[in-house]
């Protein structure tokens, strides 16, 4: 994942990518570029609102966007 040619985080099989802009409708933030082949799961955003509303959708977006936050975000000590 690039903003601006700087790579923020490299992706593996399961991450969430688009869940801002599904969130708010707001275009996106960062652009994705595959290094390999990729297989993905492309979500509407009706699917991805029927998605959120169930608790195990909520979770699983709540640690793919936590987990990007500390894997861009490191702790100041």
């Amino acid at each position: 994942m690039t903003l601006r040619e700087k790579t923020l985080a490299i992706l593996e099989a399961g991450d969430i990518v688009g869940e801002m802009s599904l969130m708010d409708g707001e275009p996106r933030s960062a652009t994705v570029t595959a290094l390999t082949d990729v297989r993905a799961l492309v979500a509407s955003r009706l699917d991805f609102h029927e998605f959120v509303e169930e608790p195990a959708g909520w979770r699983t977006l709540a640690r793919a966007m936590s987990g990007r936050i500390r894997t861009i975000q490191p702790l100041s000590r």
